[in-house]
């Protein structure tokens, strides 16, 4: 991952001077005063800017705060951090872990990080840190803790013992204070002891020492900020009494002065004590009232105002307890409740209930409840069941009291009994039924006897119980298993045994196929596998080889996956071959297993093969036998090249199945080359590639031969190699001659086989020879390449030759050369002329002229418009035609071509910052020749010279030049070319700037470009925003038709704006509008972005009784509450009694609700939190109690008793329904509240339909209020709702609309 380190730090600091004490000593006294400041400070440092959606970097949300006390006393700091991954914590002191005296703790009630410094002393005062981390971020935050010395503990005595010890040998030289020194002992001794210090220090003049000491503590007092009147006192009190700690003082600057109580050194937070501390402030008197004294807030109180700390201690009276009346042995009916109560002889509040041993909490199952202020306890074990039986005991303190809970059971009765299960094989059977009770004890039977426990444990059997309901469900059910099975129930204090029982029928299984096996063909060794799928998972079959059944062992493995069976053979050989079957009830489906092998050949003989040619000498057979191993055999071709080889009189092919020979009788060297074996099968193919060399005797030397020279000494001669040396080397040449008029050939020299060439000196002069030569090899000598008659000397010489012909004419069919007669004639006169040609890039030469031509030009026709051709010339005189002239450049046989004309039609068809591109038509005239190209030439428009824009052949009549430079401004002309040369330039006639076309300014938005965003508090805000146009637009943002706040930060960048909120919060939310703009115009794109924040709290309670014994809460919403917000409220309620909250409903979408279930006589306490997705906010409590009237008991009278008529009443709504409007998820709750005497029946509908009723959606009916209940409310639950109350007096109806948000 890649870091990207920011550091950011905030640093606050205050001076604070603290005033040090006198010390005395031998020789001198001084006063030291220390000076230190109290500072914090935060310092980020960021890993990674790009923090993802849902993960947040750390963040203080409440930060230690610098402390300043008097030794002694306990330093307490408290931290409170957010951030995801969850951060983590470490406290130190300086750049150094902290020391044991410092003690770390997590609170997880209040979420608070904790350090604490308990009787600190001044060597603690220093610099401590508080680091959190996680991926994203590092924060520190830097506190001081400033410990001064305490001045209630620097008396007259402490400072005598300070004295340095002054030796008793000279007590005559004792040294007396001076007049200043005297003044600070008397400022830390109490006014009674003034005379009696002077005069124990030797000063006379008391009087005027006070009036000066008056004089120096006024000036003193004047200089300090406060100035105490009166003292902090210790306090005691008893318990569930109130105290008040009271300090006197005035203070110099009442308006900007800072005054803290603290507990042990802890800040007192009295709006979150629960009315525990009460701060009041008479006059200049400062108070702090404790309520409900408890032995728990003993300690130190302290109060600092200013500079100054002022401390006492509070002490709280422990009365002695007693039990007035012990818990009771109770008896109650199942399902009833029970009720323990203990009376004591004083307010307890912290007492524990626990059953058999174990505590017991308030909850569904037990309500705990405290009467008379705490004197009387209750325990309510509800809906007693024979697990509630048992000892049930209370500890106070170090007392306990215990009773027993008795419990009568009702008979057990079957509400379903067991009814007969018919099943197939395999298949699961389950027997049900259902009795009125809980707590029984089940046995089955199977055809009277009782089921074992082994077949439990087996699984054959399984046994469910669900409360009233039990099931016994047999597994795999066979015939066997078919019988008559029954519950025998019994319960504890009931002697009787219940009974039911049924059937159980089990019917045969039968399976189809839904995929049978098919044939195989695996290689030795390799594995094999069938499968076949029935459509019955519980059907088991059998497999069988050849008849035979299959057993597993370490190379067959049989398989069965629900309904698809599998047997796997893993290294398969001939043994395997044969007919695998699978059956099974219904279904019999087979196939074959062979063994498939493919072809194969020794390797060492395919590399002999390969490597080392078949050589045999011609005439003779060549005989080539390969052995191969394949399953099944495969089949053999002999090829040679592509060709198959077919069995001849020459050629004998056999094969077999292991093996194939190939035989070629009468070898000729024509046979040598490359053959192939190929064989193929069904499990593969193999080539192999063999050389057949036959050798023979080598081909004829090439010729013609040429002699060099040939005088009437020597002719010298030349020759070329052989084509083919027939397979063997040639080792050299023999040269043989005949004279003219003979028939004899003679031997007359040998060449090695490295020269081409001999020279013959036995030769008469004038006199004609032929010679012949044979090319020699370890088989034999060639044929003979015979020569021409040549003389010996020259008798007559053929003239030289002619210059290289010129074509001076050319049409399409004929072209017209002309050449320069040679220099030697040969001694003889030239006759005249032949003239060849041959096509271009051939080797055949033909005569143009059967006769020779006189004069030096010629017209050849009968030419080929389109083909060059090459043309030679001979000079012939009575020796014969001469040498050959050189040949002519290649003539292309057409018209006569010129240059092309301009091109057409030039144009400019796209620009950009780099390139311009051009498209032009073809020139009108071609030149004659249609094959041409175009160059294209450009030049600045201040440019002189024109230079080519294109270095290869552009045939096309498009081109792009590149490489421009920006917004640069050229000249462009194209030209044709042809063979004939450059064509006319076609200019554009202006310049052209190098820079794209104008293009207004536009958005690229995808669907990832939303709107609208949804953040939450502390995420980040990136919006990337992407744009085209043509000059670059200029980008600016707006928030709200404002600039952006400095916490916004924008990067522009080519094509691309970017704006970005490291962390945002509420004042982020708001329309950001981003508008591009060039010369051409101007686009705008809105965004709507809301952040979700913790709810801030709810607003006044409102109490009232609508209903009697209800109580109806109204408030005021959260401000943050709003249908895009989906807030809801939590509604919790106390009682007097305790201290505990209990929740209401965690999801109320209004803000009303109606509270039910009060017991009267008890005063109730209300809270209200908004929630949201994100996390609750702070509490709203209810100012007053709300006492419930608790009514008076009747005590009976004796008196004739009055038959009153008794009074019926219509239905009336004393509550109508009211229209909701309730955002999607959230919980809805409709109500009113109906009278009428009989109670009325109660109807509801849905637009104008009945209510369907179901797990989402009910309706109850409490003393007369009457409550529609829909969850997790959808667009469907939209819509009319009425209500219809109705009796045999009357009918009344409303209703209301409720209208879901999406």
């Amino acid at each position: 991952m890649e870091y990207h380190t920011q550091t950011k730090t905030t640093t606050k600091t205050t001076k604070i001077t603290h005033k040090g004490i006198t010390s005395v000593q031998q020789e001198s006294t001084t006063t030291r005063r220390k000076s230190s400041l109290a500072s914090s400070s935060v310092s980020v440092v960021t890993h990674n800017s790009q923090v993802p959606p849902g993960k947040s970097p750390p963040e203080f949300i409440m930060k230690p705060y610098p402390v300043t006390l008097q030794e002694g006393k306990s330093a307490v700091f408290r931290a409170r951090i957010s951030g995801d991954p969850k951060p983590q914590v470490q406290w130190k002191r300086g750049d150094k872990a902290c020391t044991d005296r410092c003690k770390t703790r997590y609170e997880t009630a209040t979420q608070e990080h904790v350090l604490q410094i308990e009787d600190t002393v001044i060597e603690d005062s220093d610099t401590y840190k508080c680091v959190v981390s996680n991926p994203y971020a590092e924060l520190t935050y830097s506190f001081t803790l400033v410990v001064t010395e305490n001045p209630d503990k620097v008396d007259f005595k402490s400072l005598m013992k300070r004295r340095v010890k002054v030796p008793m040998i000279q007590k005559e030289e004792k040294r007396v204070p001076d007049e200043k020194e005297m003044m600070e002992i008397l400022l830390h001794v109490q006014k009674k002891d003034y005379e009696k210090v002077c005069a124990q220090y030797g000063y006379t003049d008391f009087r005027g020492m006070l009036k000066r000491l008056k004089q120096m503590k006024k000036k003193k007092q004047e200089g300090d900020s406060v100035t105490i009147l009166q003292q902090l006192q210790d306090v005691e009190g008893h318990e569930d009494s109130t105290v008040t700690f009271e300090v006197q003082m005035e203070l110099r600057d009442p308006n900007n002065a800072i005054i803290h109580w603290l507990k042990n050194g802890e800040l007192i937070r009295p709006n979150v004590s629960l009315g525990k501390f009460t701060l009041k402030q008479i006059g200049m008197k400062h108070q702090l009232v404790i309520s409900k004294l408890k032995q728990k807030d003993v300690g130190e109180y302290s109060i600092q105002v200013n500079e100054k700390t002022l401390s006492a201690k509070l002490r709280v009276i422990d009365e002695l307890l007693e039990i007035i009346s012990k818990l009771k042995k109770t008896h109650v009916k199942e399902r009833d409740s029970a009720v323990f109560e203990l009376k004591l002889s004083k307010p307890m509040q912290n007492v524990e209930w626990s059953f058999n041993g174990k505590p017991l909490k308030r909850s569904d199952k037990y309500d705990i409840v405290v009467l008379d202020g705490g004197t009387t306890h209750q325990l309510v074990v509800k809906d007693v069941r024979a697990a509630d039986r048992g000892k049930y005991a209370i500890a106070i303190a170090d007392q306990r009291s215990e009773a027993e809970l008795v419990m009568e059971k009702e008979p057990i009765k079957f509400i379903s009994n067991m009814k007969t299960v018919r099943v197939k094989e395999k298949n699961a059977a389950r027997f049900e039924c259902e009795i009125n009770a809980k707590e029984a004890k089940v046995r089955w039977l199977k055809n009277g006897q009782e089921i074992p426990e082994s077949a439990f444990h087996s699984g054959k059997y399984k046994v469910v119980s669900d409360g009233r309901r039990h099931e016994l469900v047999v597994e795999d059910a066979a015939e066997g298993d078919a019988g008559q099975y029954s519950v025998v129930i019994t319960q504890e204090a009931d002697d009787k045994e219940y009974r039911s029982g049924a059937d159980l029928i089990v019917d045969e299984r039968l399976a189809t196929l839904q995929s049978g096996l098919s044939d195989q063909e695996v290689r030795t060794g390799h594995s094999a596998e069938f499968t076949c799928i029935l459509d019955d998972e519980k059907v088991d079959g059998v497999w069988r080889k050849d008849g035979q059944p299959i057993t597993e062992s370490d190379n067959i493995t049989i398989v069965k996956q629900g309904a698809v069976h599998r047997i796997m053979i893993k290294n398969v050989h001939d043994e395997d071959m044969g007919r695998y079957s699978f059956t099974a009830k219904g279904v019999r489906t087979e196939a074959s297993l062979e063994v498939a092998d493919p072809p194969e050949i020794d390797p060492e003989l395919v590399e002999k093969l390969m490597k080392e040619p078949i050589t045999v000498k011609a005439g003779q057979t060549a005989t080539l036998n390969i052995p191969f191993k394949g399953k099944p055999p495969p089949k053999v071709t002999w090829l040679r090249g592509d060709l198959e080889v077919e069995a001849d009189e020459r050629a004998k092919i056999e094969r077999r199945k292991d093996g194939t020979t190939f035989m070629l009788s009468k070898c000729v060297r024509d046979d040598s080359g490359p053959l192939s074996l190929r064989l193929r099968s069904s499990a593969g193919s193999l080539i192999v590639n063999i050389l057949l060399n036959v050798v023979d005797i080598p081909k004829p030397p090439q010729g013609p031969v040429e002699f060099t020279e040939h005088t009437g000494q020597r002719i010298t001669m030349k020759w070329k190699a052989p084509k083919d040396n027939g397979g063997r080397p040639i080792t050299g040449f023999t040269i043989e001659r005949r004279k003219e008029g003979r028939n004899t050939w003679v031997k007359v020299g040998e060449v090695d086989q490295h020269s081409t060439t001999f020279s013959h000196e036995k030769v008469e002069e004038g006199k004609k020879y032929q010679f012949r030569i044979h090319a020699v090899n370890s088989e034999g000598l060639s044929e003979a390449l015979e020569s021409d008659e040549v003389h010996a000397g020259e008798p007559y010489v053929a003239p030289d030759a002619p210059t290289a012909p010129q074509a001076t004419n050319v049409t399409k069919d004929s072209v017209t050369l002309s050449w320069v007669p040679p220099q030697n004639d040969g001694g003889n006169a030239i006759r005249g002329y032949i003239v060849e040609r041959r096509k271009k890039n051939s080797n055949l030469w033909v005569t143009v002229n059967t006769e020779p031509v006189q004069g030096t030009e010629l017209v050849a026709g009968k030419m080929v418009e389109g083909m060059e051709y090459e043309f030679r010339v001979r000079a012939v005189n009575a020796a014969g035609p001469g040498h050959p002239s050189p040949m002519s450049q290649a003539i292309l046989i057409r018209d006569p071509i010129h240059p092309p004309s301009a091109v057409q039609d030039l144009e400019v068809i796209d620009t950009t910052y780099s390139s311009i591109s051009l498209a032009w038509k073809e020139p009108k005239d071609l030149g004659g020749f249609t094959p041409f190209s175009y160059i294209v030439e450009m030049k600045p428009e201040d440019g002189v010279e024109w230079s080519r824009c294109n270095m290869n052949t552009l045939t096309d009549t498009r081109f792009t030049t590149t490489g421009l430079r920006e917004k640069g401004r050229y000249m462009f002309r194209v030209r044709a070319i042809n063979e004939a040369g450059l064509g006319e330039p076609c200019d554009l006639g202006h310049c052209v700037v190098a820079m794209p076309p104008p293009v207004r300014p536009k958005f690229k938005l995808t669907a990832g470009h939303k709107s609208y965003l949804f953040l939450k508090a502390g995420d980040a805000i990136r919006l990337n925003i992407p744009f085209i146009g043509v000059p670059e637009p200029k980008v600016a943002w707006l928030k709200d038709g404002r600039a952006l706040a400095d916490r916004a930060s924008v990067a522009n960048t080519k094509g691309f704006s970017q704006l970005q909120v490291a962390s945002a919060d509420r004042s982020d939310a708001g329309l950001y509008t981003i508008t591009i703009e060039n010369e051409i115009g101007s686009e705008t794109f809105n965004i709507h972005i809301e952040v979700a924040d913790i709810p801030r709290p709810p607003g006044k309670i409102c109490l009232a009784e609508e209903i009697q014994n209800t109580v109806t809460l109204n408030w005021e919403p959260s401000p943050d509450d709003s249908p895009t917000d989906r807030l809801h409220y939590v509604v919790l309620k106390r009682d007097s009694s305790t201290m505990t909250w209990y929740t209401l409903s965690d999801r109320v979408a209004n803000t009303k609700y109606i509270a039910t279930d009060l017991i009267p006589g008890r005063k109730y306490y209300f809270r209200i939190i908004a929630k949201s997705e994100l996390g609750c906010s702070d509490p709203s409590d209810s100012k007053e109690a709300w006492l419930v009237p608790k009514q008076k008991n009747l005590f009976d009278v004796k008196i004739e008793k009055y038959h009153e008529k008794e009074r019926e009443s219509a239905p009336e709504f004393v509550l109508e329904l009211k229209d909701h409007c309730i955002p999607c998820g959230c919980d809805c709750k409709i109500s009113c509240a109906v009278t009428g005497h009989p109670n009325p029946k109660v109807h509801w509908l849905k637009d104008a339909a009945p209510l369907d009723e179901n797990s989402n959606c009910w309706s109850t009916d409490t003393y007369g209020v009457c409550s529609l209940n829909i969850a997790i409310t959808n667009s469907k639950d939209a819509g009319h709702y009425t209500i219809t109350a109705k009796n045999h007096l009357g009918e009344v109806t409303c209703g209301s609309t409720l209208m879901v948000i999406e």
